[in-house]
């Protein structure tokens, strides 16, 4: 996976030059989760979970790592393909 940065996205985002800084370096601390076509990998949700850790990105990472943990653990994003509807 790139780790490319898409300049009109950060642009869109209004992120200073120090907060794309950090984004860049959160995604290269989580580039190994990181899955190309996830909606929740886009630089716009991931500045989220900076952004909810005041751009620390030790701990923007762990967040973002145990979000991810729990997805998997509940199968999040497959609950689509799983649901069973309950017989009424």
């Amino acid at each position: 996976m790139t780790l490319t940065t898409d300049m009109n996205a950060n642009d869109e985002l209004g992120l200073s030059a120090k907060q794309q800084s950090q984004l860049q370096q959160f995604k290269k601390s989580v580039a190994d989760i990181l899955k190309p076509g996830n909606p929740i990998h886009t630089d716009r949700e991931l500045s989220k979970f900076c952004f909810a850790r005041k751009w620390d990105v030790r701990k923007a990472e762990a967040m973002f790592r145990q979000s991810m943990t729990y997805r998997e653990t509940m199968r999040i994003d497959h609950i689509i393909e799983e649901y069973d509807p309950p017989e009424v």
